[in-house]
């Protein structure tokens, strides 16, 4: 008891999940709960390993049983890369129209099976995150840099706050690339950099600012996948700028003016690397092919070299 509150201990625990099924024999339950969506024709997407071991025919035989029909796909990639993905959504696309995809396997092929799923239905172009992601781009716009300035302005952090949130709710329901894979070997390599207002008892690179520093190069190698979508993100980002002529280079701009207004660092030359730390840092980004699969434009070894170099200053 302290003055006269009696002090307890937090006891509600909340938790949601969607349905789960666990437990021996539960793969051959897939063709009852396939049913109850409906579904009357099926791709089951495995890799070659889990293939021989029987489990994808199992389930062809669970879906049968229901009078769904199937194929089983088993080209999957183990840590899928961008061709791998293409070949299983070709597959799909030549083989279709599908009422269902069914994921055998691990990550590589849950994976997969996501890429095929949106690549087969909307081209690759998810219009739920777009909605998500113009209202985050119009919040910062409005409201980052008097979030960064005038700290007491709850509005204004709020906002940003809110634009957190929505950009999360995007990029969760289509992904994120080039810059999030970068932003790896920058963190995890980092030599002396302390970033103000941070503590300074080791060197880091914080991810935000870790994310961003190759951004607008990166931007400039997406262009040419879908102009109209860079230059509308663009439009959001920086409403009343002046808008650069060529016009690859408008949403390139303007990031880097809203990185130079929150005082991002100048490139990754000014967190503490030099282009002797290129051929290191690059094998960190290809180690991340879950988030290079997503890039519109295929990506090698020498592309994201190629965006470290000139990323070491952006202005």
């Amino acid at each position: 008891m302290t003055a006269g509150i009696e002090l307890t201990e937090e006891t509600i625990f909340t938790w949601g999940a969607p349905p789960l099924k666990f437990g021996a024999g539960a793969v051959d339950e897939i063709g009852f709960e396939m049913a109850q969506f409906g579904a009357r024709r099926v791709l089951i997407l495995t890799d070659p390993q889990i293939s021989a071991l029987g489990i994808p025919a199992r389930i062809a035989e669970s879906l049968t049983r229901h009078g769904i029909t199937s194929e089983i796909f088993d080209g999957v990639h183990v840590e899928p890369t961008d061709d791998s993905m293409d070949k299983a959504a070709g597959y799909a696309r030549e083989q279709g129209p599908w009422d269902g995809f069914i994921a055998v396997g691990g990550g590589s092929s849950i994976d997969t099976a996501k890429a095929v799923n949106l690549m087969t239905t909307d081209g690759g172009s998810n219009p739920v995150s777009d909605l998500w992601c113009e209202k985050a781009l119009t919040l910062l716009a409005q409201s980052f840099r008097t979030a960064f300035r005038h700290g007491d302005d709850l509005e204004a952090r709020g906002n940003t706050m809110l634009a957190a949130t929505f950009a999360g709710m995007g990029f969760g329901n289509s992904g994120v690339h080039i810059p999030h894979a970068n932003a790896y070997p920058i963190a995890g390599m980092v030599k002396d950099y302390r970033p103000p207002n941070y503590p300074q008892d080791e060197p880091m690179v914080p991810h935000g600012m870790s994310v961003s520093l190759t951004a607008p190069e990166a931007f400039r190698f997406s262009f040419p996948s879908a102009p109209e979508r860079h230059l509308a993100a663009a439009a959001l980002l920086a409403p009343d700028a002046d808008k650069p002529n060529d016009p690859g280079e408008q949403l390139p701009a303007a990031v880097i003016r809203l990185m130079r207004d929150i005082e991002i660092p100048n490139g990754i030359g000014a967190v503490g690397y030099t282009e002797a730390d290129i051929p290191d840092l690059v094998p960190g980004t290809m180690k991340q092919q879950r988030l290079l699969a997503t890039c519109p434009r295929p990506v090698d070894e020498e592309d994201i070299a190629g965006i470290f170099a000139r990323s070491m200053e952006n202005w």
